[in-house]
């Protein structure tokens, strides 16, 4: 069965919060329809420096689907890879890590920790999946970090944003931003 692209995003986009750590809905799944779970967040982590993400209150997911369930302009079947972003989930007001400090502070332009790790993330699964179409997804805080990870691959990767903050102080592109 096809779905509409923009239904199967925000599924996705849904999804990053059930996987990884602080899942809401424990599924223990890697596939999500046609999307196969190739990575998460904690690629950034080095030996000397483990939960780098986490300590952000960041995560995010990268999902291998194939072209027909996911068609966009110029794919050929097979070769999209869809990364979804984490919205808030952690609104700790007194927690230097929450997302209210680590995330939110990216739509008032200022650059912060999740902000970081979002193109460090892109930027690791597009060099892991070389000649791959990359698609962003997100939603909230999360569809936030999806534009600035669009704009740090701009002209390359398409994004796809749920109930985003508008990050164009931060970016200089809006939140809700088109190829």
């Amino acid at each position: 069965m096809m779905i509409k692209k923009d239904l199967f995003l925000a599924t996705l986009s849904l999804d990053a919060y059930n996987q990884g750590y602080d899942k809401n809905i424990v599924h223990g799944q890697t596939q999500i329809g046609s999307a196969t779970k190739i990575s998460d967040s904690a690629i950034l982590d080095t030996p000397s420096n483990t939960g780098v993400a986490q300590a952000a209150s960041f995560y995010a997911v990268a999902y291998d689907v194939p072209g027909a369930a996911l068609v966009s302009q110029g794919n050929s079947p097979g070769d999209s890879i869809v990364i979804s972003y984490r919205g808030t989930d952690d609104f700790s007001l007194f927690s230097p890590t929450s997302d209210i400090w680590s995330g939110w502070i990216t739509a008032a332009g200022a650059l912060g920790p999740q902000a970081r790790l979002a193109a460090e993330f892109y930027h690791s699964v597009k060099a892991a999946n070389p000649g791959k179409h990359i698609i962003l997804t997100g939603h909230s805080l999360g569809g936030g970090l999806a534009s600035v990870g669009w704009a740090s691959a701009r002209p390359t990767t398409a994004s796809a944003t749920y109930q985003t903050t508008d990050t164009r102080f931060a970016t200089g592109r809006s939140g809700h931003a088109k190829p």
